[in-house]
């Protein structure tokens, strides 16, 4: 066994590792942290201390200081020629003679008495509300006739009426149509997605399904299946008013269910 040591003299390291492994790695670690601080810290304090001095100091005179010669290069252009302000005189017009309209009038509104025009003044010339004279071999101004479209107003669609539009073979009917025609949606299966669709529809005057829209949606692919099956339906029985066939809003909710 050992003699006593004098621990007075032994760092607090040698005390911590005293009779064990010194070779292991830790004691040398230990032992080195201190030079290692500040050997690290000395390179610190230098990199900012040369990083203050190199961004103060003066990095004009490594630019060149050359001037770029600038060319002034004046072009004289030319006077526009002077505006002729005398307006093209008019196109020649063809001749044309008044036409005397017959307005029945009482003798005491009569003030004079108008000339009337006869046929066979009028053979090469044009009837016009007064009489110029022109060239005969004009072109005609016949300004065109531009038929405006007819305004096709769409009928009222009701909400309610007095009779509601029917399914062909009333509501059971339906139920099985939906039932054969709906397909559930791969993605919607396979992550379990359940619940309904609310659709929107109008049963129009004819019978036939317009304007299908999502009123409370489940999912895209959900949803497009259902708008694809109410598409797809045949003619309804059209929705009465005052006994005439008119266009009537319908909602219809259609379940995904998976059994």
């Amino acid at each position: 066994m050992e003699a006593s040591k004098n621990y007075f003299n032994l760092s607090f390291d040698d005390i911590v590792f005293d009779s064990r492994n010194k070779e292991y790695g830790a004691y040398e670690l230990r032992k080195s942290t201190p030079k290692n601080s500040r050997t690290g810290l000395l390179i610190a304090a230098f990199g900012f201390t040369a990083f203050v001095l190199l961004a103060n100091i003066d990095w004009s005179f490594l630019k060149s200081t050359k001037e770029e010669e600038v060319i002034n290069t004046e072009i004289t252009l030319m006077e526009p020629p002077p505006l002729n302000e005398e307006a093209p005189p008019p196109p020649p017009s063809r001749p044309t003679v008044r036409f005397v309209e017959m307005i029945v009038k009482k003798q005491e509104e009569v003030r004079e008495q108008e000339e009337v025009v006869e046929i066979k003044d009028i053979k090469e010339q044009e009837v016009s509300t007064k009489t110029v004279e022109g060239d005969i071999n004009a072109e005609p101004n016949i300004e065109p006739v531009v038929a405006e479209a007819p305004i096709v107003k769409e009928p009222e669609v009701f909400t309610i009426v007095e009779q509601m539009p029917e399914f062909p073979g009333g509501e059971g009917a339906m139920r099985k149509f939906i039932g054969e025609n709906l397909s559930y949606p791969a993605m919607e299966r396979d992550n379990d997605i359940q619940g309904k669709v609310v659709v929107g529809f109008v049963v129009w005057e004819d019978g036939s399904i317009r304007d299908v829209e999502i009123k409370k949606s489940l999912s895209a692919g959900c949803d497009k299946e259902a708008i694809r099956v109410i598409k797809s339906m045949p003619k309804w029985k059209a929705g009465k008013q005052q006994g005439k066939s008119v266009p009537v809003k319908y909602v219809l909710p259609i379940a995904f269910k998976l059994q």
